[in-house]
């Protein structure tokens, strides 16, 4: 069978996977927590070919929720563009879970997605970075099968994919992820439930805005930390939080407990109150965070996993990562073109972890020209792009990648750790860039954007600069916007004994831990932080977090067991980082920045 090129797990280590293991079982949605809860990830009957008709046999075991190409799965196949998936499962639940309506959530199938309970569809979903639920039919009683009819055409269509390609040894993009490859899970309420619920902060007038969605309007009870409220549902509320303010921020990652209860249901949930601006401070915009002048130092994260690509193990891979950055010194992870489960977004709520939250990229095949040239010679604007060179000609597909940014900003509205969106990076797919910025921006004014990340610049919160070959340069924006580094360094060491993929790609290199680091203190002290008084630079993003198949430019390595860099030495250039700003902001005693909103 096809197999991903460049593994080198024969050599390196071998995986063994347990079919009766239920991997990632804890409840996945903190958010919205209900004591109903009923794992079905596990040992799934697999088979796939080219047929349109549900199969009648199933000649494959495969371990969900890792996608097929991962090691962790068991198959370890490498999904073709014609291949049609079947998963298959037989599923009885516990005495009494059942209730007048029983929904299976889907946290991630890529790409498309047909659900059949007993043979009969119910229900088809595109878009593998987006969640879905199905309400069980009427009738069904104790137990019944699944079956998923499964297609991902991964780079060969304009579809939403990331950094998945078929051709996994490609620099900087990786293997594609096919399939489920995010938890699947059930849980069963009454006829009244509630649907959904968005927390809003109103720092400036120390109070919530809450809104609890049901279907039919009604009256719900609140409780923040135990002090009940009544509220109506599908209605905005406001509650006063004057006599218990507690911002939210990476010291201190303060969150509200909440319980509602409306008619037989009840879930826990939480919010944090924060608020992200930009002002002038001394003739330069800065980043304020709930008023306070803040630098972001920042590591990109691809989100891909040892054996697993871009499902983790176990949970405690989110917290490592997180984790771990702060111990190096970094206060910002930005979440490169994809999305994570629930669970990855409150640990940083609830760590004090900033996040950057990119969109994931579509449309066709890019070419060079378009989206690899510009680094090597300049700074472009959206005007020297069309449908046609940034390969958007589709309009459906188009249409999909607007539908799919409204759901990220309802996905990610409550967390408080999620700071600014990445609309487009470095052109791949990049359209109508100015016209989503201001609609988004307009929907949703709670965040900050990253419209055009990299170069193809249009209007945005930000001058958004990616530069591995210049870092130092004076750079001057025009529109004198707020300067951040969204793409700097990726210095490759390669660690042998722990590298698993052929190939070595980077931008500079490194043969020892001691090169690296003098490499990074060059960067950090000379290039960059001079930067931050002398041109206004407000946010370093440093590529990578960890080593990423062929790309060997990670702090750890891909297994996150070598960390290549001091940490004592990597926390030092981040406090540089730090004192820069501080030093800027407070050089000249400016203090009308206070009262100047922009």
């Amino acid at each position: 069978m096809p197999q991903n090129k460049g593994y080198l797990f024969s050599q390196r280590e071998k995986v063994k996977v347990d079919f009766d293991e239920i991997p990632l079982s804890e409840y996945p949605r903190p958010s919205l927590k209900r004591d109903s809860y009923l794992c079905l990830n596990g040992c799934y009957d697999l088979t796939w070919n080219k047929e349109e008709t549900l199969p009648t046999s199933y000649d494959h075991k495969i371990l969900v929720p890792f996608a097929l190409e991962s090691a962790s799965s068991g198959v370890n196949y490498l999904v073709e563009p014609d291949d049609i998936l079947y998963y298959h499962k037989h599923i009885v639940m516990p005495e009494g879970f059942q209730k007048e309506n029983t929904m299976i959530h889907f946290e991630g199938v890529d790409q498309y997605c047909e659900v059949y309970i007993n043979g009969m569809i119910v229900a088809s979903h595109m878009g593998g970075y987006t969640p879905f639920s199905v309400l069980l039919p009427f009738g069904i009683e104790k137990e019944f099968d699944l079956i998923l009819k499964v297609k991902d055409v991964t780079d060969t269509s304009y579809h939403s994919r990331g950094k998945q390609v078929l051709d996994a040894q490609n620099g900087w993009f990786y293997s594609s992820s096919s399939g489920v490859y995010k938890p699947i899970w059930m849980e069963s309420v009454g006829r009244y439930y509630i649907e959904d619920i968005q927390f809003t902060p109103d720092y400036d007038q120390k109070r919530v805005k809450v809104f609890v969605k049901t279907k039919e309007k009604g009256v719900a009870t609140l409780y923040i930390h135990s002090k009940p409220y009544t509220i109506h549902t599908n209605e905005n509320e406001y509650i006063s939080l004057k006599e218990d303010f507690h911002p939210w921020s990476p010291s201190s990652p303060y969150l509200y407990s909440v319980k509602v209860i409306y008619e037989n249901d009840q879930v826990l949930s939480y919010f944090g109150m924060r608020k992200i601006e930009i002002k002038e401070i001394d003739g330069k915009k800065r980043i304020l965070l709930n008023e306070e002048p803040i630098f972001l130092s920042g590591l990109l994260d691809q989100g891909y996993y040892f054996v697993s690509n871009l499902t983790p193990r176990t949970y405690q891979d989110y917290l490592f990562d997180i984790q771990k950055s702060k111990e190096l010194g970094f206060n910002c992870i930005r979440k490169h073109i994809k999305t994570e489960l629930d669970l990855f977004y409150y640990y940083c709520d609830k760590e004090g972890m900033i996040l950057i939250q990119d969109f994931p990229c579509g449309g066709e095949s890019y070419s060079f020209v378009a989206t690899v040239a510009p680094r090597l010679f300049t700074f472009l604007s959206e005007k020297n792009i069309n449908y046609k060179n940034m390969k958007r000609e589709n309009e459906e597909g188009r249409k999909e990648f607007e539908r799919e940014c409204r759901e990220y900003l309802s996905m990610f509205h409550n967390h408080p750790s999620v700071l600014i969106y990445t609309i487009f990076n470095e052109g791949w797919g990049q359209f109508d860039s100015s016209r989503i910025y201001h609609e988004l921006k307009e929907e949703d004014s709670f965040h900050l954007y990253d419209t055009a990340s990299g170069w193809y610049d249009s209007d945005s919160d930000f001058y958004s600069i990616h530069s591995y070959s210049y870092p130092g340069m004076k750079r001057v924006d025009k529109k004198k916007r707020c300067f951040i580094f969204t793409e700097v360094g990726g210095i490759t060491l390669r660690v042998e004994e722990n590298t698993y993929f052929e190939g070595c790609f980077g931008h500079g290199y490194a043969k020892t831990k001691e090169e690296l680091l003098l490499k990074l203190q060059d960067l950090y002290n000379n290039k960059l932080i001079p930067q931050i008084d002398k041109y206004g630079l407000n946010m370093i993003i440093y590529t990578q977090l960890a080593d990423c198949e062929t790309e060997q430019n990670g702090l750890y390595t891909y297994d996150r067991k070598v960390l290549k860099v001091d940490k004592e030495e990597m926390c030092k250039l981040n406090q540089n980082a730090y004192d820069a700003l501080e030093k800027a902001v407070q050089k000249k005693g400016d203090s009308s920045w206070k009262e100047k909103k922009l």
